[in-house]
């Protein structure tokens, strides 16, 4: 596991193509508000 310390640009947002490819990366939990996921790297 690795801990995360970037600061992220408040208000980017992506386009269609680069979010379905997110989307392919997440499982959105059921019954809860979009922003609550499961995030699933991609193996190396």
């Amino acid at each position: 596991m690795t801990l995360v310390e970037t600061i992220y640009s408040t208000g980017v947002t992506l386009n269609k193509l680069a979010m379905a490819e997110i989307e392919t990366q997440i499982n959105r939990l059921p019954n809860l508000q979009k922003w609550f996921v499961e995030i699933f790297a991609k193996p190396t």
